[in-house]
């Protein structure tokens, strides 16, 4: 929005304190900054500032509406202040790709995301999820009977509670409290509570839990909930996941939340049935219950273990006895006896294969998509947590029936667990935050099942590919339907077939939808991002038009080019490739290093110096794309006449495969 732009830049907004962060010199215009990148990146809708609007326009005085600014960032932004600090970011912990997961760049995406999306003192999720346990109090009240005699009355705390200033200690403690809980529970418990409570302890912060996937990061979490009996050192075991810090200081930290959100960005990562996590700390004796929903960081009152003994009880009871759906676990995804995974949809059965594509992250979309099979058939399954603003992807690609390179509809649903629709809504009891619109878990069921151009073994179906997706873009446009997000993940190629095709249309738009969508005006994935669109100048007023789509196309293909070694092999390192940098660099910056490269003689060497002996083959196909977008070397700009772009680039990628055959028929 113009308006917070011009705000940000007033005296006033220079010299009025940050809102929530007054122990810093932080000032009002860091955040009103901070704000316009988050509704730049969709992370935040704009319907919370009208009544700004509304107070401006009927010529309210100063007081007024600087009043109304505090209103609005105060609720908005609702973050502890003594955890966060005011340098803006423009990147999700979902788009930061597997091999760039390093500490220095990922700890500020998981701050900033969390900046955003954390809400605390919330009591309500929590309190309705254990009343709606039927016997949780009951079982409570009876374990406490039973541990009674570890409670020091006259000190008012439990008699084992380490007085030590050290770690180890506490971590100790809590195992014993939760082994003995869990042994009293199964004597005690309903049988419909006890066959949960086979869960164990989690308590060794110096050993790493592994994960399922061969070059994630190692990371330690102190204490938990595991499924199963020990030992439990793999993250597809944690359940609920703890973190415990000696110093009740050390509550509603920064630090403390970007370890907890780690810990269930990695519990996602390993667990692909997961719709949401809990999470708990300790903080001295302060315990705190988290639940990640997609949507937000919820924290709840903070309760003393000392002062509130059998609300302790009955908070690790509530862990030790939810049942899948409580934990967060998908329930339309079915396993049976001898272990094979499917779901059932319009009454089919689909096997899930392998899993093709996961952006866990912590908040947000959450796209994984699986492979599937039925009836000898395969199908690509894509499950995402999205708003719904009236534009259906299902319904988008039911227009492209007829389409040869467009991905085909065969089946979408809201997803229904218990016959309820599956939303954020649901998972937090129905509690709702201003300027949060509820988030829903969709389906699509599609065909065919291709590969991502990187994985692709022949300089030639890559290009073909290229080819194929700029062909289905263009079938879109013919079926008023623009892209808008043309990315490495989104053009994928049959090899059966030979068949290349265009999937995702997450950030697509009806180009003759006449009322308003309510979508950010910088769409698409940023690396691949038109120069254009990531211009300072890029405001509300302009619009993503298909030109843009078009410089994404060769972008992807630059990116692959300069980003692999071979086929599926990506450059290791945080420096190791000229790309490296640009998820997370500003969109200034890297329409910046964008327009640096696409003048010939600097394109030339570059793609030399950079582009790997696999990918050699694809540079004269480079030098084409960017002859016929950036002529002379000039910023590529949809208001100018592009009549004939798409004919161009077909040519060029058509010529470019015309000679690779030539090439291979004169070594045959």
């Amino acid at each position: 929005m113009t308006i917070l732009v011009v705000l940000a830049y007033t005296a006033a907004a220079d010299a009025l304190p940050h809102p929530t962060d007054t122990a810093s010199s932080s000032k009002l215009s860091a955040l009103l900054k901070y704000k316009r990148t988050q509704l730049e990146n969709g992370n935040e809708q704009p319907d919370v500032w009208f009544p700004l609007v509304e107070a401006i326009q009927s010529c309210a005085n100063d007081v007024a509406i600087w009043s109304e600014v505090y209103r609005i960032v105060s609720a908005e932004i609702h973050v502890p202040s003594s955890s966060i600090q005011s340098t803006p970011f423009k990147y999700r912990s979902s788009n930061v790709q597997r091999t760039e997961e390093h500490l220095d760049q990922v700890k500020p995406v998981v701050k900033e995301e969390l900046r955003s999306h954390i809400r605390w003192d919330i009591q309500e999720p929590f309190q309705r999820a254990m009343d709606s346990v039927d016997g949780l109090s009951t079982l409570a009240s009876e374990v406490w009977r039973r541990l009674e005699a570890e409670y020091d009355y006259g000190n008012n705390r439990w008699t084992q509670f380490p007085d030590s200033s050290k770690e180890a200690p506490m971590i100790d403690w809590f195992q014993r409290l939760v082994k003995r809980i869990s042994t009293i529970a199964l004597d005690s418990a309903k049988e419909d509570l006890r066959t949960q409570i086979v869960r164990k302890p989690l308590a060794s912060p110096a050993k790493p839990l592994v994960s399922s996937e061969v070059e994630a990061p190692l990371r330690k979490a102190d204490i938990g909930i595991m499924r199963g009996p020990p030992p439990c050192r793999n993250w597809n075991e944690a359940l609920v996941i703890g973190e415990l810090k000696k110093d009740p200081k050390e509550d509603l930290t920064e630090r403390l939340h970007i370890q907890i959100a780690s810990y269930v960005n990695e519990v996602y990562r390993t667990q692909d049935e997961r719709c949401f996590a809990h999470a708990f700390t300790i903080c001295g004796s302060l315990f705190r219950h988290y639940l990640f929903d997609r949507g937000s960081m919820i924290a709840s009152l903070p309760f003393d273990i000392h002062q509130n003994p059998r609300k302790l009880i009955k908070a690790f009871l509530w862990y030790l006895t939810m049942n899948k759906q409580e934990l967060g676990f998908d329930t339309t995804i079915i396993t049976s006896e001898e272990g094979v995974r499917f779901i059932v949809a319009n009454g089919e059965r689909f096997v899930l294969g392998s899993r093709i594509s996961d952006r866990p992250g912590v908040f947000g979309r959450m796209t994984k998509c699986w492979v599937a099979y039925k009836e000898g058939l395969t199908f690509v399954i894509k499950d995402q947590w999205q708003f719904f603003d009236g534009q259906d992807e299902g319904e988008m690609l039911r227009r492209c029936t007829d389409s040869k390179y467009i991905a085909k509809h065969y089946y979408s649903q809201v997803v229904k667990i218990d016959g309820e629709q599956n939303d954020v809504f649901q998972i937090r009891k129905n509690v709702m935050f201003p300027g949060r619109p509820n988030r829903l878990h969709y389906r699509i069921i599609m065909a065919p099942y291709g590969k991502r151009l990187y994985n692709l073994e022949d300089p030639i179906n890559i290009l073909v590919a290229l080819e194929h997706g700029i062909q289905g873009h263009h079938e879109l446009l013919e079926r008023k339907i623009l892209h808008r997000d043309i990315a490495t993940g989104n053009i994928l190629f049959n090899e059966e077939e030979n068949l290349g095709f265009l999937i995702d249309l997450d950030h697509a738009v009806m180009t003759d939808r006449t009322d308003k969508v309510d979508k950010p005006h910088r769409t698409g994935t940023k690396m691949f991002m038109a120069m254009e669109v990531l211009a300072p100048e890029w405001g509300e007023e302009n619009q993503h038009s298909e030109v843009h789509d078009y410089e994404s196309f060769f972008w992807v293909l630059f990116w692959i080019c300069v980003s692999y070694e071979r086929p599926g092999i990506e450059k290791l390192g945080p420096n190791a490739h000229l790309c490296s940098n640009w998820s997370y660099i500003s969109f200034h910056d890297l329409s910046n290093t964008k327009y640096g490269l696409i003048r010939e003689d600097v394109f030339s060497r570059r793609t030399e110096e950079h582009v790997d002996d696999f990918y050699k083959p694809l540079i004269p196909c480079l030098k084409r794309m960017r002859k016929a977008l950036f002529h002379e070397g000039r910023f590529l700009k949809a208001k100018n006449d592009h009549a004939g772009l798409y004919d161009e680039l077909l040519h060029a990628i058509r010529e470019s495969i015309a000679l690779l055959r030539l090439e291979e028929v004169k070594l045959h």
